[in-house]
């Protein structure tokens, strides 16, 4: 049986390739400049179970250097729950958005940013907050 590549799907020759579509993403901005946004936030150390709920925040504006994300996937990850336990390597001031990682789409630029454009497709780790919404 010979292999051959299709749509970058490397399969036997006798096997259909079957590659999923390419997720679409609305890369226009949905953010209203005086919308909330949603977001799961806590306001103490605890059992994520009991401290986390859902609020309306303020929507952020990126300052000098920032990017402001509408996110489209954040994970959740072990240290995020330790965070809102307060028992990982620092503790965030209170109130705070929960989340650590997330992929989105660029939609403000802060002032001096190079190298991206509103609209672009991002992953951003090692970050604060991802757990919010618009």
């Amino acid at each position: 049986m010979t292999r051959r590549s299709v749509a970058g799907c490397r399969v036997a020759a006798a096997a259909p390739c079957r590659t999923r579509p390419r997720p679409q993403f609305d890369t226009t901005s949905t953010f209203p400049g005086t919308q909330p946004m949603r977001a799961a936030q806590y306001a103490s150390f605890a059992d994520p179970a009991d401290v986390l709920a859902v609020a309306d925040v303020a929507l952020p504006e990126p300052g000098p250097g920032e990017v402001r994300i509408r996110t489209v996937l954040a994970s959740i990850h072990n240290h995020d729950l330790l965070t809102v336990r307060g028992l990982y390597g620092y503790k965030p001031t209170l109130p705070a958005i929960a989340g650590s990682e997330a992929l989105g789409v660029v939609d403000a630029l802060g002032e001096g940013v190079e190298g991206l454009r509103i609209g672009q497709r991002v992953a951003a780790a090692s970050v604060h907050g991802t757990w919010a919404e618009a």
